[in-house]
Order: structure tokens, then sequence, then C-alpha cells
């Protein structure tokens, strides 16, 4: 009749209701649970100095060993960096050997993440496949482990960062500052002076390439820039 609406018609309007309503609570869920949400353009210069400054790790670069090159991939409070090589570690210990042997192939894994401003985590570890898969991979705990390379640097409480010749006309990083560096990984031993003259963040990655620690000092001079520090 006229004037009346029809009622499939009253029920095809709630539904469209419904379904606008239920599509935008999704999508600010979404939003609010996104585990990798994107860092500014800035907060990503930052991430790539401070990686390639005390890695030389960058992506889609190659390493002297591996069979593919640096991926980087974002996680929720920074990045991590992935490339894969055949598998020829072992372990001293007869049942985790036992588990790495099944794998041929290993993922190499820095990540660095930050949940504070200035302050950054850097993990260093192995993930196994699953057989001879490619894409399947998970991490098993084994000794050593790279624990050494693993350490969380806060910037912000330096108040000496160069980058300097060692005498052998081979540059390093120096910090100095309270609890400068921390690794949690043995104890939450910490230092308050910093040098990467042993460390093996970097491996062999900067030898002999002018160019590259050209790069490496301009990163540095980001991170400053960007993390001034404390006065003495």
């Amino acid at each position: 009749m006229n004037g009346i609406p029809n009622p499939s018609v009253r029920r095809v309007g709630r539904m469209r209701i419904v379904a606008l309503v239920g599509f935008a609570c999704c999508m600010t869920l979404a939003g609010c649970f996104d585990p990798s949400p994107k860092l500014s353009k800035e907060d990503e210069q930052l991430f790539d100095a401070v990686m390639y400054a005390f890695t030389g790790i960058e992506d889609n670069t190659r390493d002297s060993y591996g069979l593919t090159s640096w991926k980087k991939e974002p996680t929720a409070n920074g990045f991590r960096f992935t490339k894969i090589g055949e598998n020829r570690i072992g372990s001293s210990d007869p049942e985790i050997n036992k588990k790495i042997r099944q794998s041929k192939y290993v993922k190499y894994v820095y990540r660095l993440t930050s949940k504070e401003r200035c302050v950054f985590r850097f993990e260093d570890f192995d993930e196994f496949s699953k057989g001879d898969s490619q894409t399947e991979f998970a991490r098993i705990e084994r000794e050593g482990n790279n624990i050494l390379n693993s350490a969380t640097f806060n910037f912000g409480s330096a108040h000496k960062f160069e980058f300097v010749d060692n005498g052998w006309r081979t540059p390093i990083i120096v910090l100095e500052g309270p609890k400068v560096m921390c690794q949690e990984e043995i104890g939450g031993y910490c230092e308050n002076t910093w040098t990467s003259k042993i460390s093996g963040m970097a491996y062999d990655r900067f030898d002999s390439d002018e160019e590259a620690v050209r790069r490496r000092g301009r990163a540095i001079e980001l991170i400053k820039k960007a993390c001034p520090g404390k006065a003495f």
C-alpha cells in the first residue's frame, strides 16, 4: 500500500547498515592490531643507518657466502634481515645436532628493534629448514647461537660516539656512556665503553672498501643527529 514501507525493503536496509558497521569495525581492529605498523620515512632511515653502521647489512645485498641476498622484512618494532644458505652448522650436543642435521638449509636472521627512542636491540640467530624446504624454517635453541652479536645499544645515553681509525687504518665505532651497551642473553651484562674492534657484527663486510667506510661514517652522523646523546 502507498505510504507503508515494504518489510523486505526495511530488512535489506538494516542488513546494509549492519554490513557497513561491521566493515568499519574490522578496519578499525585491523589498524589497532596490525603487527607491523609503518614507520615514518625518517624513522626507517634511522633504522637503516643503525643496521648498516653496525653490521654492514642492507636490503638486497649479498655476502661472500649464502644462496640468497639479504631480504628486509618489517616487524612489530622494526625490521629483520634474512638470507638463506646451505646448512653446514653442527652442535656438540648429540640431540641438538640430530635435529639440526635434518635441515638442508639455514636461514640467517639479524633482527633490529626499538621500543623506545634511540635504544636499538640487535638479535643475531639462525633458523633451520624443515627438511629441504626453502620456505619453512624454525629456530632451534643451541649453545652459542651467535649470542655475542646480540646486544642493546642506548645512543641516547652516549656522551661519546665516534668513528675513528684504530691505528691500523681500520675505522671502528667507539661508544661511551652509562650502560651504552647491554647483553640480556648473558645475564644483563652492560658496558659503559664499547668498540667494534673485536665485534663480529660486521664480519668482513667493510674490509678494504673505502666507499663502504665513507657510507658507514655518513650513517653514524645520521644516528648522532637523531640521537645526540648526553653531555659527560
